[in-house]
């Protein structure tokens, strides 16, 4: 059985490996943001509603900065 072929980003900001949308780079874009931020996260989250909050306030984030872009890309 072959392997499917990696598809290609359709943005070219997201080309390269450290940029990712896998699983691995979003895990990845997460940690850089908790320690931007001083979030829990991973081990260091404690209880499950702590990390539950900062994956959203990441989400958050990262959704905004999605719109930005994309109305950028508009203008």
């Amino acid at each position: 059985m072959s392997t499917p072929a990696r598809p290609k980003p359709s943005d070219p900001e997201w080309d390269g490996d450290d940029r990712d949308l896998d699983a691995v780079g979003l895990a990845a874009h997460f940690a850089e943001y908790a320690r931007r931020t001083s979030r829990p996260a991973g081990d260091d989250a404690g209880r499950d509603g702590d990390q539950r909050r900062a994956i959203g306030a990441w989400l958050d984030e990262l959704i905004a900065e999605l719109e930005r872009d994309a109305g950028d890309a508009r203008s």
